[in-house]
């Protein structure tokens, strides 16, 4: 009876029928009732009689039975009708509301997708003002790096030639260097020979201011004295003038002049 109480509720069936014993099990009425077969020359539900008993129920007694069966099975129908309709109505309304959300959560998809591809529109096009830039600066770039390679060219010959210069320059300093060096040796030498001529010239007019001495005073004493025969003082001193030389000092060696400096 579980299953085919589990059949009823599963296919709305009445009335199920015992194998073995061939009875009829009404679920409506809740009890068992007499086998019914179709007619098939009137399709009307009829009564059978078993084979022993000889008890017979009379038509009225069918058609009440098919009355109420009729009735219940339109029962039936109209509660699964109501139940599939109202089903049927939660559903809708469930799926509506479910095609709400989707229409809404694909409007927010598109509008974000509207809104990512005007900022990758964007993105791209300050990516492509960014590239050219670039590829200006760049080329900038390179314009004065080959400028400065060709300064610093220049620069490097500039520094070969100046080096070149400052070489030729030490050289001619060095060799500056020794000829003052020996003009400042002659310089000294001059000036060692100028004092000794000083010297020489001091000797000499001393010298010469005592023989001026020596002469006036002779020319007095002749002019004093008697006449003779003789030779006079005065005479005598101007033949030691006449036969007299001025020896000068021999002029100092350099080795001498180095050391007196």
């Amino acid at each position: 009876q579980r299953h085919a109480l589990l059949h009823f509720k599963t296919t709305s069936h009445t009335f199920s029928v015992e194998i073995e014993s061939g009875k009829v099990w009404d679920y409506v009425g809740d009890n068992f009732v007499h086998r019914l077969i179709a007619s098939s020359s009137e399709d009307k539900i009829v009564e059978v009689s078993r084979n022993d008993s000889a008890s017979s129920v009379n038509s009225r007694a069918v058609a009440e039975v098919h009355t109420a069966h009729q009735s219940l099975v339109e029962s039936v129908v109209d509660s699964y009708n109501r139940q599939v309709t109202d089903e049927l109505d939660r559903q809708r309304l469930h799926y509506e509301k479910q095609i709400k959300q989707m229409d809404r959560h694909r409007e927010r998809q598109i509008g974000k997708l509207k809104e990512d591809l005007k900022n990758e529109t964007a993105l791209n096009r300050k990516a492509r003002e960014l590239n050219s830039k670039s590829t200006k600066t760049v080329e900038r770039l390179r314009e004065s790096c080959a400028e400065v390679e060709a300064r610093l060219k220049e620069l490097r010959k500039r520094s070969t030639a100046y080096k070149r210069l400052q070489n030729k320059i030490e050289q001619g300093n060095d060799h500056r260097r020794a000829q003052l060096k020996e003009l400042e040796e002659k310089i000294s030498t001059y000036d060692s020979e100028a004092i000794l001529l000083k010297e020489q010239i001091r000797d000499i007019s001393l010298h010469l201011n005592t023989l001026g001495t020596l002469v006036a005073s002779a020319g007095d004493g002749d002019s004093a004295d008697e006449p003779s025969s003789g030779p006079s003082q005065m005479d005598k001193i101007r033949s030691e003038i006449a036969g007299a030389a001025v020896v000068g000092v021999a002029p100092a060696t350099r080795r001498n002049l180095r050391g007196k400096r």
